[in-house]
């Protein structure tokens, strides 16, 4: 079992020179949750991890996570009914 983690993301960007901002999202260290992991180490705590996007990559991976996009790349039968109910329950607020 891989372990788990409720981290809080940050959004910003940093400029390598005055044109070319990187936009990053960065994942900070973050407590295993659950206690389980897939060595026997049992880590308490996750890598910290930055992510780095030119503007185009930014704007791509933003589509890519528009709930249309999502919900037409994947099939509401293959997704695991807890996943169904929690949107079910969101959709009826």
């Amino acid at each position: 079992m891989n372990g788990e983690a409720a981290p809080e993301l940050m959004f910003g960007y940093i400029f390598t020179d005055p044109t070319s901002p990187y936009f990053t999202i960065s994942i900070p260290k973050t407590e295993n949750i659950n206690g389980q992991t897939n060595d026997e180490k049992g880590d308490e705590y996750s890598i910290e991890t930055n992510l780095f996007f030119t503007r185009g990559q930014a704007i791509a991976l933003g589509q890519a996570l528009l709930q249309e996009t999502l919900e037409a790349a994947i099939d509401p039968a293959d997704l695991p009914s807890a996943i169904k109910e929690a949107k079910e329950e969101y959709t009826t607020k």
